[in-house]
């Protein structure tokens, strides 16, 4: 029995789309001219939500933020926004650093793409030369496209008790925050995602999915 021709086309779309989604960059552009056929899938590639992020283990600034760049844009991806968490004992002169890596970024980039640049050090992720997963990397990048995002700044320490006990948490309320913006956006009380800026990650995170 021979298959409809719509769902002959329909598998011959899902196919080449997974093909395509797998080639280099450099590979995908080129397929992206091939056809108007192949112009389409590659635009429906382009079109899905996506995050990719990398470390560098490098101590010099130009060549962690080259690594990390050439691996991100490597792959598919249409650039939303970025990023970049840079270690502070990178360069005795940090902050030398921090504006080194943050100015090879966003020239990569383009100037239409904001780049959130912030120091962190625990950075964890995957090596842009090996591709194993390490901890305390020296430059960070996060490059995402989620079309219809929705950001919101929320505060996990209670200001009254600031003074007192800089650790004091608020949980609850931190997650009752969380879900009342994410209803009130999408319907849904989880968020597709939730990004932590700490000084004290390894308290904050277990805090977080203890009370989740």
């Amino acid at each position: 029995m021979s298959l409809p021709a719509t769902i002959i086309n329909d598998l011959c779309m899902n196919l080449l789309e997974n093909i395509l989604a797998r080639l280099p960059a450099v590979d995908f552009a080129s397929a992206d001219c091939v056809n108007h056929l192949w112009h389409l899938v590659c635009a429906r590639i382009l079109s899905c939500p996506k995050l990719s992020s990398s470390c560098s283990f490098s101590n010099y600034p130009q060549v962690a933020a080259k690594d990390v760049l050439m691996k991100i844009l490597s792959e598919p991806i249409r650039p939303h926004f970025a990023i970049v968490s840079v270690d502070p004992s990178l360069d005795p002169s940090v902050y030398c650093a921090f504006r080194e890596a943050h100015k090879i970024i966003t020239a990569k980039l383009g100037s239409r793409v904001p780049v959130i640049t912030i120091f962190s050090d625990t950075n964890m992720g995957r090596d842009a030369i090996s591709d194993e997963s390490r901890e305390r990397g020296i430059i960070m990048l996060t490059v995402g496209f989620l079309p219809g995002m929705k950001v919101k700044q929320i505060s996990l320490l209670h200001k009254d008790n600031l003074s007192s006990d800089p650790q004091a948490f608020m949980i609850d309320e931190f997650l009752k925050d969380i879900r009342e913006f994410s209803t009130s956006i999408s319907g849904c009380q989880s968020p597709a995602a939730i990004m932590i800026f700490s000084v004290s990650l390894h308290v904050t995170v277990p805090e977080v999915a203890r009370h989740s």
